[in-house]
């Protein structure tokens, strides 16, 4: 999945197609998520939000970032995430 940020409003692509529209909420902050290796599942507050590489549209506050891939230590992350901030994770996850 890919996510498009505009001002006002988040599109979610799948396979280089229109998958959802959503409405942003103001203050909502650009959050690109990057792996080595690429493919690694990006969880958010212990929900699934998607795969490696992808940019996320997150609500300002307390936030836990947490990554996995087959075969490799999880990588995980608090962040108190600021309103209107363009923030970049870069995770190395090790082998196991």
């Amino acid at each position: 999945r890919q996510w498009m940020i505009y001002p006002g409003f988040v599109a979610v692509l799948k396979d280089n197609k229109l998958e959802s529209f959503e409405m942003s909420g103001s203050g909502a902050t650009k959050v690109t998520v990057q792996s080595d290796p690429s493919g690694a599942e990006i969880y958010l507050d212990e929900q699934f939000v998607g795969s490696t590489p992808s940019i996320l549209a997150v609500a300002p506050g307390k936030h836990a970032f947490r990554l996995h891939a087959a075969g490799r230590a999880d990588w995980s992350r608090q962040l108190n995430v600021l309103p209107g901030s363009d923030l970049t994770l870069t995770a190395t996850l090790d082998k196991n």
